[in-house]
């Protein structure tokens, strides 16, 4: 099995969003894992995070099998 580079693209909990910038629409990336998103991830993490391109809570994409 191959090494998966970390980074929030390729994260399980990652997904995209459309947000209103202004007169245009953006998509923004965006996180649905509870404890990225608890009041307990304080601003210090999140930014040290950010810094590394993922997240302490980064997890690998499940990989799709064939049925």
């Amino acid at each position: 099995m191959r090494e998966v580079e970390k980074h929030c693209d390729n994260c399980r909990y990652s997904y995209m969003e459309p947000e209103r910038d202004n007169a245009r629409i953006i998509l923004r990336q965006k996180c649905r894992n509870p404890d990225y998103n608890s009041s307990k991830n304080i601003h210090d993490s999140i930014m040290e995070d950010w810094g590394r391109d993922f997240c302490r809570f980064w997890a690998p994409k499940r990989e799709r099998t064939a049925s």
